[in-house]
């Protein structure tokens, strides 16, 4: 049985978003310049979900119940040149020594009960 940690409405990340202006402000970046340079590092990967609109940046500062995505995250940890790690530790998500985000998402799944069996794959379509 693979062991999830599931998200917690209840939960209280009002510090955690605190957290993330205040390093943001430490920054010097407004809401816009983090915007924009969300959007640049989506382009680059060629991935919106690396998008952290000035409205979304608010709502998770602000928010009490609001988790970013692991993209989201991913984006900060590289805007605001942070190790992926620490903003993790901010949701009191506990890693094991990953140092950067490229190094986190090289780790192997540890639970093979985790990854989905392949069983058949699709070659094409047929006529029936």
């Amino acid at each position: 049985m693979c062991a999830r940690q599931r998200v917690d409405p209840n939960e209280d990340y009002s510090r955690a978003g605190q957290q993330l202006a205040e390093i943001r402000k430490q920054s010097g970046l407004t809401l816009e310049e983090v915007e924009r340079e969300s959007r640049a590092l989506a382009q680059e990967r060629n991935n919106q979900l690396y998008v952290v609109t000035k409205g979304r940046l608010s709502q998770i500062e602000a928010s009490k119940s609001s988790l970013p995505s692991i993209y989201k995250l991913a984006s900060l940890s590289k805007i605001y040149s942070l190790r992926y790690a620490e903003l993790l530790r901010l949701y009191g998500i506990e890693t094991e020594g990953a140092e950067t985000e490229e190094e986190e998402a090289a780790q192997p799944a540890r639970d093979k009960d985790c990854i989905p069996e392949i069983t058949e794959i699709p070659l094409g379509l047929t006529d029936h």
